[in-house]
């Protein structure tokens, strides 16, 4: 049985030689212009049919074998019965062999018949090879279409270069779509693949599809779950095929590349243009350098250089510290010292406030309360205790704490990072053994004793 190929070589040569001979009409022009444009199959097979009767048109000389019909005629049967029997009885007759003479081959030149040109089959073969040319045409220039890779999962004071793009959060992307740039700002991709990729701006890059992007500079952290295994990110001098890991890169203003492995393992491939070297395989805790020409170096690793988590609605940002200091977070700060010192938190109004300068206290009453902390999810809530016979609720989850000690219900000040003023000038020390814990590098928290957080 023929299977679907054979059917189509079978439909294509039928049609191809009507439309050579002129005898083709317009419906079958038409399939065969549907084959031509929707059968890559059908193209080769037309473009193998079109090349072979080309270079038969152009072979110089050509073969002409005459048919004889001189022993195609009426023979008698009788005659030859009676030449068979003639043969039978006939004495033997002795023949001499005569010698054989070589008689000088003289080469015949053949005259090529003239050739009869239909002018409508030269038309219809001109319309075919033009559709055809169209077809190999359209086929390596038209542009593959876009597909959805990916979505902005969080964006945190991102600012684009382009508008035209998809910025928001919740948005897909789509490859095909050419180079973005984030001019300032974090932004996180999830690839529909699996990975995660947290992007700083200055940076440029492209996504070619689910699994593979481009860095053309800039810096971004690539966090890799198991499931999605071999995440590709291109830059100008390497390939960084993931391995399941986590890792981070940055391009330089020469288009050098630093790969810096904090989990796991990944092949990094040194090479531009498709110029690719020998695989190297990096494991946790190694870093190296890349330059355009392929030459590979190790150099340090820079733990805190990658943002690696961040939260948009809190502000938080994590570039890897090891510990996060909450009377940082009491002054606003994600946690690793961008909060401003004399500021806090009230726990009469569960508001973020900042601290001044008190000539005297300044005694306020919040009894028995518990008030949510909405600006920064590390906090949950504040209260102030009393006398109350009911118990403490210290949780926005309505836990509550019965042995807390009985007070009057009155505080001063509020929950604040650092030591606080007494006047003007003249600053509250938090000091312990010696140390002052009020300041950037000792970070502390004021409060008085009738406030909880």
């Amino acid at each position: 049985m023929m299977d679907d190929k054979d059917k189509i070589s079978l439909e294509v040569a039928e049609l191809f030689f009507l439309s050579f001979d002129g005898g083709i009409g317009e419906e079958q022009f038409a399939r065969l212009e549907a084959l031509l444009l929707n059968n890559p199959f059908a193209r080769e097979h037309y473009y193998y049919l079109l090349q072979t009767v080309v270079e038969l048109e152009e072979t110089e000389e050509i073969l002409h074998v005459e048919r004889s019909d001189s022993l195609v005629g009426n023979f008698d049967t009788f005659l030859w019965k009676a030449l068979a029997e003639d043969e039978k009885t006939a004495p033997a007759i002795a023949i001499v062999k005569p010698t054989p003479q070589r008689e000088p081959v003289k080469m015949l030149k053949v005259e090529k018949s003239p050739r009869v040109i239909n002018k409508s089959s030269l038309c219809t073969v001109i319309v075919s090879i033009a559709a055809l040319v169209f077809v190999l045409i359209y086929v390596s220039l038209a542009p593959t279409p876009a597909s959805s890779v990916a979505m902005i999962t969080d964006s945190l004071n991102a600012q684009w270069v382009q508008s035209d793009h998809q910025t928001d959060i919740g948005g897909r992307l789509w490859d095909n779509e050419g180079a973005r740039w984030l001019l300032k700002g974090t932004v996180k991709i999830e690839f529909d693949y699996g990975a995660e990729v947290i992007i700083e701006g200055p940076s440029e890059f492209e996504l070619e599809s689910a699994d593979e992007m481009i860095l053309h500079s800039g810096r971004l952290y690539v966090t890799i779950p198991k499931r999605a295994t071999g995440f590709i990110v291109q830059t100008p001098s390497s390939t960084v095929i993931d391995l399941g890991t986590e890792f981070g890169l940055e391009i330089n203003n020469i288009g050098s590349t630093n790969v810096y492995m904090f989990k796991g393992k990944a092949s990094l491939i040194p090479g531009q243009n498709g110029d690719k070297g020998e695989s190297h395989i990096l494991v946790a805790g190694q870093a190296k350098a890349v330059t355009l020409s392929g030459q590979v170096r190790e150099i340090e690793l820079k733990k805190q250089a990658f943002v690696r988590k961040f939260d948009s609605k809190t502000g938080f940002l994590w570039r890897g510290e090891d510990e996060i200091s909450l009377a940082d977070v009491v002054g606003g700060g994600n946690g690793f010292g961008t909060g401003r010192p004399q500021r806090g938190v009230d726990p009469g109004a569960g508001e973020t406030r900042t601290y001044g300068r008190h000539r005297e206290r300044v005694y306020l009453t919040a009894a028995n309360t518990y008030l949510p902390y909405e600006p920064h999810s590390f906090i949950d809530g504040v209260f102030v205790p009393s006398s109350s016979p009911n118990p403490q609720v210290v949780s926005s989850m309505g836990h509550t704490f019965s042995d807390c000690p009985k007070t009057n219900g009155e505080y001063f000040e509020g929950i604040i990072n650092g030591g606080g003023l007494k006047g003007i000038g003249e600053k509250r020390a938090l000091l312990l053994n010696g140390v002052d814990y009020g300041t950037r590098e000792n970070p502390g928290i004021f409060m008085h004793a009738n406030q909880g957080i």
